[in-house]
């Protein structure tokens, strides 16, 4: 897993933001044209959310990740051949969590998220492949039994509609990642319910998020009530600007 640090700096209040942005400008802009411009800030990474009604400038790591599994990068190559890259879906190992664990995940698992419809047809399309430790969406006992401690073992399961991804890359996103440390039955098998909040205090505390687009996917997942439950207290706030 790959990750970029950025180096520490101050936090900015809104009212310092907007003078920023009122200094680049060669002339006066609507309270409008402001709220655009940080957001459009914010969306591209030059700023960031950093608790309420705080912020600051590049100043926390990106996510992001690349698959080291055999498996995984087998399994990518044949959906790219059999779905193509502009279908969606999304190719991750479950040790991309050891960035926020304590407790290190040792055996590595692939988990491929499809689009609603294809889950069943691609489980059978890579049996038919030859790939023979294949789930499709294991219940917590049914992992424990058949998936195997040598990295082969892929689960197959359906993507939520709408779900903030790099269909691009096919990868997920720390905005997905987050929610779904919380929501999700399938990645809560591989670590303790104790971990949950330190690693969303981690992701939201170090890493550049998209605040906006972690409340909208945690409501398409109706988990937005559990889902700020784990949040730090001083961090709730940037879920309601």
């Amino acid at each position: 897993m790959t990750m970029k640090t950025r180096k520490k700096e101050k936090t900015f209040t809104k009212a310092e933001v907007t003078n920023v942005v009122l200094s680049r400008c060669k002339a006066n802009i609507s309270d409008v044209a402001i709220y655009k411009r940080i957001n459009k800030m914010i969306a591209s990474g030059t700023l960031s959310r950093v608790g309420n009604g705080q912020y600051a400038f590049d100043a926390k790591k990106r996510f992001d990740y690349s698959l080291e599994n055999a498996t995984a990068l087998n399994v990518l190559s044949k959906l790219e051949d059999r779905l193509g890259r502009s279908a969606k879906y999304i190719l991750y190992e479950t040790t991309v969590l050891n960035a926020f664990l304590n407790h290190l995940i040792g055996r590595s698992t692939v988990i491929a998220e499809v689009e609603r419809g294809l889950a069943e047809p691609v489980f059978w399309f890579l049996k038919e492949e030859g790939f023979d430790n294949v789930m499709l969406n294991p219940s917590e006992n049914e992992n424990y039994m058949y998936n195997p401690y040598d990295g082969s073992g892929v689960i197959i399961k359906t993507m939520v509609s709408k779900s903030p991804i790099d269909n691009k890359c096919h990868k997920l996103t720390i905005e997905k990642l987050v929610v779904d440390i919380v929501c999700d039955k399938t990645l809560n098998m591989f670590y303790e319910g104790g971990e949950v909040s330190h690693m969303v205090k981690d992701i939201l505390t170090n890493y550049m998020v998209k605040f906006d687009s972690i409340r909208n996917y945690a409501k398409r997942r109706h988990g937005f009530d559990r889902f700020i439950e784990r949040v730090p207290a001083d961090l709730k706030g940037a879920f309601y600007d």
